[in-house]
């Protein structure tokens, strides 16, 4: 007579963490994330090195908040938002090089949280977290961020309109929000 194996019965699983502290963790990771990058990014800004596109950008916003225009009265061979953005930054935080390599940390910020937001519609959250530790670690990226060039804010831009886009696709409207 042959005897039955009995299955070895399974340890259970591992607790998983509840939905609201997987929430709660995942939020605190994505502003670590973002702390972590202003962290390293910060002391550099101040950082002497050659870029002459970015002194370029810096004089033009000067010359737009002394009421110069651009493709007008200054030359210029790309489409004024950034410079008009970077006048905003000036005049609220003062003028300078500085302030132009922060508002670019802003910037490489919004494009780490665009990752995140469109990660996470085409996968899940934590592979979205995965992609903007990824797109950190990038040097160009890095370098970017510190860096008064229009390079990273048009890109930041794209990331948004493709989340935008991604959100009423998935809602089913024609028009965003």
């Amino acid at each position: 007579m042959t005897q039955a194996i009995s299955p070895t019965p399974v340890a259970p699983p591992g607790r998983r963490l509840s939905s609201k502290h997987e929430h709660i963790l995942f939020w605190l990771l994505f502003v670590a994330l973002l702390v972590g990058l202003i962290w390293f990014e910060a002391p550099v800004l101040g950082k002497t090195y050659w870029e002459y596109d970015e002194g370029i950008n810096v004089i033009k916003a000067q010359l737009v908040s002394e009421g110069h225009w651009p493709h007008r009265d200054i030359w210029s061979d790309q489409p004024p938002l950034f410079t008009l953005l970077l006048v905003v930054a000036f005049k609220i935080f003062g003028s300078s090089l500085l302030v132009g390599r922060a508002f670019l940390l802003f910037w490489a910020v919004v494009l780490v949280a665009g990752t995140v937001w469109v990660t996470a519609q085409f996968s899940d959250r934590w592979s979205a977290l995965g992609a903007a530790a990824l797109l950190m670690l990038s040097p160009m990226v890095l370098e970017l961020g510190r860096t008064v060039l229009i390079g990273l804010p048009a890109v930041a831009f794209g990331t948004l309109a493709l989340g935008c886009a991604l959100r009423a696709r998935k809602d089913a409207r024609t028009v965003w929000p």
